[in-house]
């Protein structure tokens, strides 16, 4: 995958696929998602957090109502590339 990047969401988890192979993993919308298999080799991995919305609703449980949590950060954060290698144990 030289040159190419990739987005995915915040749970993304990188799994076993079969034999010596891993890939990515996440849930959309209910469905499991599996990207390309990832090789033993070295890949630049950088972070993105981004937030749009200044207010989020969540459900309180306890006091069994919606709430809205205003004030909330907006923008983006980039981390710089970091070298990460995947290798076989």
């Amino acid at each position: 995958m030289t040159g190419l990047s990739i987005s995915f969401f915040l749970d993304v988890n990188i799994c076993w696929l079969c034999g010596k192979n891993y890939g990515f993993s996440t849930s959309f919308r209910g469905e499991r998602l599996l990207i390309q298999p990832l090789h033993s080799e070295r890949y630049k991995l950088r972070l993105r957090y981004e937030n749009q919305k200044d207010t989020k609703e969540c459900y309180d449980f306890l006091n069994k109502q919606t709430q809205v949590i205003e004030g909330l950060w907006t923008g983006q954060v980039l981390t710089p590339f970091v070298d990460i290698c995947l290798v076989n144990n």
